[in-house]
């Protein structure tokens, strides 16, 4: 008996149909037209494209961690998919266009990306995965160096979100 894969109606309405259409880019992209000769090699190899193809894989792993943080609060969805906006905005607009428009993340990604901007429950969500993770790190990691580190990088990121504003400032004119 073989399980059939969900389509992405059956898993997560919106945020599935995008990862599938990431995928669905990323395995369709054609590095050399199949009606040419193939005598041009230098667009393929050319470092735009290289550049390009590697910030499309990137947005696409990242899109997939933070697809992945839906239902694993272990994993920030809306961090992930910062960074997926980041690199579709210079490999892929429309992937960027698709996750900016999500009705659920694609508002405080927008807020952080136009205003730095993050709100106060998105502010207590990363500082208590942070704690959490901190415990967790103190609890099962006995490497002292290691509890260090990962104490020393919580600490500086939980200062940024800390001090982040919560609503954009409106400008007088």
């Amino acid at each position: 008996m073989t399980a059939a894969i969900p389509g992405p109606e059956r898993v997560q309405g919106a945020a599935a149909d995008a990862l599938y259409s990431a995928v669905r880019v990323v395995v369709t992209i054609k590095l050399v037209d199949p009606t040419s000769d193939m005598a041009d090699m230098s667009t393929l190899l050319s470092p735009a494209s290289l550049r390009r193809h590697l910030l499309m894989a990137a947005g696409v792993a990242l899109f997939a961690l933070g697809f992945v943080g839906i239902f694993l609060p272990v994993l920030p969805t809306t961090v992930f998919w910062i960074g997926a906006v980041v690199c579709f905005s210079k490999s892929c607009p429309a992937l960027e266009a698709r996750i900016l428009a999500h009705p659920r993340y694609g508002r405080p990604i927008r807020d952080y990306r136009e205003h730095g901007v993050i709100c106060r429950a998105g502010k207590r969500a990363a500082l208590g995965g942070m704690l959490l993770s901190a415990a967790l790190t103190f609890a099962l990691v006995p490497i002292a160096w290691v509890r260090l580190l990962v104490a020393a990088i919580l600490l500086g990121v939980a200062v940024y979100v800390a001090t982040r504003p919560e609503e954009a400032l409106a400008l007088d004119h």
